[in-house]
């Protein structure tokens, strides 16, 4: 079982600052408001013109251009806060892991890219970095010696006719989030001492569905995650020492 040493460690301090006991399934509704500026918001049959009209309404102004498809969630960010949205009509498994990666969105994505704007240079460059104003040059140069985008925008909405990310920017963002949503809701060291026979996959994958409440197509993307196969490996290749 490899576990991105990345995804382990910010899963392990949202916990932390959670203060929550660990019990399983995870109960994200409890945790996420003692820990981050992240609030949820339900709608039944959410769609993009859904999420839409509920910024519009509201008074955020964000332009969507995108043409209208039913969403299982979406991320919200600015200013140092954000809104997490779950479709009502799901069930609380999907709802679950909807969370789990709309919270990792907000982390990896948006969360850690503005306290390293912060630390590397500064408070006043939050300015900058919500949108307020531009930069100024010096704020430009220290962004370009820190290695440190000081303007912030991300938009992932985009998608192909079936659905699926328009571009492998997006899709690696989305890997991305899917697998920190993996390690925040079922922790790989707490498969491990807590599964008897994890290494065995109709094993783990009862035990990710059961006990740690995943949805039943998402229990089988972690348990490949965790679980890989190993390729056939060719007699003459390893011969020729390319594959051990």
């Amino acid at each position: 079982m490899k576990i991105p040493i990345w995804a382990s460690e910010m899963a392990d301090e949202f916990w932390r600052d959670a203060l929550v006991p660990e019990r399983f399934p995870r109960d994200l509704h409890t945790a996420i408001p003692r820990a981050l500026p992240l609030s949820v918001l339900t709608i039944a049959d959410l769609s993009l013109g859904k999420l839409r009209d509920w910024l519009g309404n509201t008074g955020i102004i964000c332009e969507l251009k995108n043409r209208d498809r039913r969403l299982r969630a979406g991320l919200f960010a600015r200013n140092g806060k954000g809104i997490a949205f779950l479709d009502g009509a799901d069930s609380p498994e999907e709802q679950r892991f909807s969370l789990a990666h709309e919270l990792a969105h907000f982390l990896r994505d948006y969360w850690k890219r503005r306290r390293q704007v912060e630390m590397r240079l500064g408070h006043a460059a939050l300015e900058v970095f919500d949108g307020h104003r531009f930069p100024r040059p010096g704020e430009r140069l220290q962004s370009l010696l820190h290695f440190t985008p000081i303007r912030f925008y991300l938009h992932l909405l985009d998608r192909d006719s079936d659905g699926k990310p328009a571009n492998a920017a997006i899709d690696q963002v989305e890997e991305d989030a899917d697998r920190l949503a993996f390690e925040v809701l079922a922790p790989g060291r707490h498969i491990v001492g807590n599964v008897a026979n994890w290494r065995d996959s109709n094993t783990l994958l009862g035990a990710l569905v059961s006990d740690y409440g995943f949805p039943s197509h998402q229990a089988s993307s972690y348990v490949d995650l965790l679980l890989p196969q190993e390729a056939p490996k060719d007699l003459f290749l390893r011969k020729l020492r390319i594959v051990k």
